[in-house]
């Protein structure tokens, strides 16, 4: 009878304690950590876990909005999709996104916001026939993360365009060697699928 009480109490002390198969559950938000301020398309963001299809979750975000949200400052939504796309304002430079379910929680996603200054200063002096020129020196991003962009040059004969694309002019500044001809030059910055165009330069060896 003695055994029978002290098994009795052990299983009782089991049932007691031991988890339930969603106690751990939980919710968590993928997307990128580092990001770049303005735009239109906005970042996109991914809630996960064992979210129970249909289910409404609440979005809020500091330090940007809501893209393609009803307001245009919105800072939270109620969606019942698991995916939101955030403009980070460029105002900032911490911002953050939350999600929360009323089952699983909450879980906040930090974001550090770097500022993009495509604006390409005018020549103070233009290069003589078959002189060089440097175009774009200066820093372009200004981040405490390592952001991710893309980067080419676009020639045209007039500052309204037609531009096309220089081959192999990647970088962030672009050299000009042998210059002859009068053209513009402009800046092409892509990232997270928008692009940003520079103020064309004229360069007019004289």
């Amino acid at each position: 009878m003695r055994l029978n009480t002290l098994f009795v109490l052990i299983f009782s002390a089991v049932l007691v304690v031991a988890p339930s198969i969603g106690a751990y559950s939980q919710i968590s938000v993928v997307g990128a950590d580092c990001a770049l301020g303005g735009g239109t398309t906005g970042y996109l963001y991914s809630a996960t876990g064992n979210i129970d299809s249909g289910e409404v979750l609440t979005w809020k975000v500091s330090g940007g909005i809501v893209a393609g949200s009803p307001s245009l400052s919105a800072t939270s939504i109620n969606a019942a999709g698991t995916q939101i796309r955030v403009v980070w304002s460029r105002q900032v430079s911490k911002g953050s996104v939350s999600v929360t379910s009323q089952h699983l929680g909450t879980y906040t996603l930090n974001v550090t916001v770097g500022s993009l200054n495509n604006t390409l200063p005018s020549l103070t002096s233009q290069p003589s026939k078959g002189g060089m020129v440097t175009l774009g020196t200066g820093t372009l991003v200004s981040a405490s993360c390592q952001v991710l962009f893309d980067c080419w040059w676009e020639v045209g004969p007039t500052q309204n365009g037609p531009f096309e694309p220089l081959d192999g002019q990647k970088g962030t500044s672009l050299y000009l060697a042998n210059c002859t001809q009068t053209q513009y030059y402009r800046r092409v910055i892509s990232y997270n699928s928008d692009v940003m165009y520079s103020n064309p330069i004229l360069v007019d060896p004289q």
